[in-house]
């Protein structure tokens, strides 16, 4: 008897967290990161993942200005520096990235939600920023014939083992 093939479309969430050990308020709307590693990225259940982002790749999520992006749809971040010994956070949205420095830093352009963000500089910042939406189609009439193929890589092998694209941004060690 032969199975019929299933497709499903299922959403995947990458969020992202950039860190460092100092960044500026250069004005009310513009934080200066440095870049000294890649942004980390990763998934929730049932699809955990992760991988690691440069500069360049992670800005390019802002690219687009249609489907599921950041241009489209700036995202939510909640930023943490210490202060005189104490951790302070602000609740931003990113309205947009700019690459600086050849890679070596990132100026995101913010509204402040909640909090105070400082004119000035920013000790042991980290910045988590909320999820970019991905659907990937999952092919296959049972478990041990199951495949994922990103659509947002026109250029996606199904033969290929499964790796998280962001039209060709998210590459490197994925983890099952």
């Amino acid at each position: 008897m032969k199975l019929l093939q299933t497709l499903a479309v299922i959403p995947v969430e990458w969020l992202f967290v950039h860190t460092a050990e100092l960044a500026e308020m250069t004005s009310a709307t513009t934080l200066v990161m440095p870049v000294t590693r890649d942004i980390f990225a990763f998934t929730d259940r049932p699809n955990r993942q992760h991988s690691y982002m440069n500069s360049h790749d992670f800005v390019s999520l802002w690219d687009e200005a249609n489907g599921d992006t950041f241009r489209a749809d700036p995202p939510n971040a909640v930023l943490t520096w210490v202060d005189c010994d104490e951790v302070q956070e602000a609740e931003v949205v990113l309205k947009s990235a700019t690459v600086n420095n050849y890679g070596r830093s990132i100026a995101y352009e913010v509204t402040v939600e909640t909090g105070v963000l400082p004119l000035d500089e920013l000790q042991e910042i980290s910045l988590f920023v909320d999820p970019v939406i991905r659907k990937w189609k999952i092919l296959g009439s049972d478990a041990n014939d199951t495949q994922e193929i990103p659509t947002a890589n026109a250029n996606a092998n199904a033969d290929v083992p499964w790796t998280p694209f962001f039209n060709d941004t998210l590459k490197g060690p994925v983890s099952g």
